[in-house]
């Protein structure tokens, strides 16, 4: 496993990961095993991810609601998310830079 992508999500819905030649893999189909939050403000957090398969509008995948000092994961164990060239994660949350990220998985 290898950390993809990882930082802080924002306010508003922005990409925290793409399939494609905008990361430093070039062009390439993903395996991810987690995708993981966790909240480092002083305040309970709502975040959401969502998927966006190539050239379509982002669907949401799943809403948390993360106490102080609490993580969230989207896959269990076991569990994979298969990404194509162009698809992409995003995600938001209340408040911005409090609510960390990591995606993790492998170049397929």
């Amino acid at each position: 496993m290898t950390i993809l992508a990882e930082g802080q999500l924002a306010i508003t819905q922005e990409t925290i990961f793409e399939a494609d030649g905008g990361d430093v893999f070039g062009s390439a189909s993903f395996t991810l095993e987690k995708i993981t939050f966790f909240n480092t403000n002083a305040a309970a957090q709502t975040a959401i991810l969502y998927l966006k398969k190539r050239g379509l509008t982002s669907r949401e995948l799943r809403q948390f609601v993360l106490q102080i000092s609490e993580g969230g994961e989207y896959l269990e164990p076991g569990e994979v998310l298969k990404l194509q060239n162009g698809d992409q994660l995003l995600a938001e949350t209340t408040s911005a830079s409090v609510v960390n990220f990591a995606v993790i998985g492998e170049r397929t």
